[in-house]
C-alpha cells in the first residue's frame, strides 16, 4: 500500500496535468480529506488557475475528430478521382461541406435556440468539423467576429491567416530544402 502510495506521488510529481482532469481525481484519489498536509499539498492541481479539461470533453471531441478525418480523407479522395484536371476539388469540396455543416449546427443554436446540448455540439463542431477541416472553425470564427461587429478584427484574423499560412508553408519548405 505504501509502495502504490509512492508510485501516486510521483506521478503527480512529473505528470501534474493529468491528474487536474476530474474524473481521474476522483476516481485515483479519493478522500483527499483523510491525508497529511503534505500529502494535500502533493495532490492539489498546479494547473487549477487554468479551466480543467474534462475527460468527457476530450472524449467527445477525440471520437468526433477521428470521424471526421476519414470522412475528410474519403470525400476528398472520391471527389478528387473524378475530375481529370490538377486543380485540388477534393481539398476544396470538403473545406466548403466543412463550412456548410458547421455554418448549420452553429445555426441551430442560434440566439439560444439550444437545440444541440452542448456534448452534441461539441462532438459534432470541434470534433467532428475540426477533424473533416479546421477550414470550417477558421470560417466560423472569422463570421463570429462579422457577427459581432468586429470587422477590423475580422478582416486581420482572416486575410492575416492566409497570408501568414502561406508564409508558414512556404518557410517550411525552404527549411525542409536546406535541411535535406
Amino acid at each position: 500500500k505504501e509502495k502504490g502510495r509512492g508510485k501516486i506521488k510521483h506521478a503527480i510529481l512529473f505528470f501534474p496535468e493529468i491528474f487536474c482532469l476530474r474524473e481521474i481525481k476522483h476516481v485515483i484519489l479519493p478522500a483527499i480529506s483523510n491525508r497529511t498536509p503534505v500529502e494535500k499539498a502533493l495532490l492539489t492541481c498546479p494547473c487549477s488557475n487554468h479551466k480543467n479539461i474534462e475527460m468527457k470533453e476530450l472524449l467527445l471531441v477525440s471520437i468526433g475528430s477521428f470521424f471526421g478525418g476519414g470522412m475528410r480523407f474519403w470525400i476528398s479522395k472520391m471527389v478528387q478521382s473524378y475530375t481529370f484536371i490538377a486543380f485540388p476539388f477534393g481539398t476544396m469540396t470538403v473545406n466548403v461541406l466543412g463550412c456548410l455543416i458547421i455554418g448549420f449546427l452553429s445555426g441551430l443554436n442560434w440566439n439560444g435556440g439550444g437545440l444541440l446540448s452542448p456534448s452534441v455540439k461539441m462532438l459534432l463542431t470541434t470534433g467532428f468539423c475540426g477533424g473533416f477541416t479546421t477550414f470550417s472553425t477558421f470560417m466560423n470564427e472569422g463570421y463570429g467576429l462579422m457577427k459581432d461587429g468586429s470587422y477590423t478584427y475580422m478582416m486581420l484574423y482572416l486575410f492575416g491567416s492566409l497570408a501568414l499560412g502561406l508564409l508558414a508553408v512556404l518557410a517550411g519548405h525552404y527549411l525542409a530544402k536546406c535541411i535535406a
